[in-house]
């Protein structure tokens, strides 16, 4: 996956995931699926700022 499809795809979850977070009681609404949303947001953080080295390594 491409630096920029990964950071779109991040910023995507972490939206879905902010909207579904309650801030009152500091928990998600559905507990499986916030635990989904993160998991997904950090997998997609860690291999955009990957693919950013790659990239980096592959111009030199």
């Amino acid at each position: 996956m491409g630096r920029i499809t990964c950071a779109l795809l991040a910023a995507i979850v972490g939206i879905a995931a902010f909207r579904k977070f309650d801030f009152e009681t500091l928990r998600f609404e559905n507990t499986g699926l916030g635990i989904l949303y993160v998991a997904a947001f950090v997998f997609f953080v860690v291999v955009a700022v990957r693919s950013k080295g790659d990239a980096e390594k592959s111009e030199k």
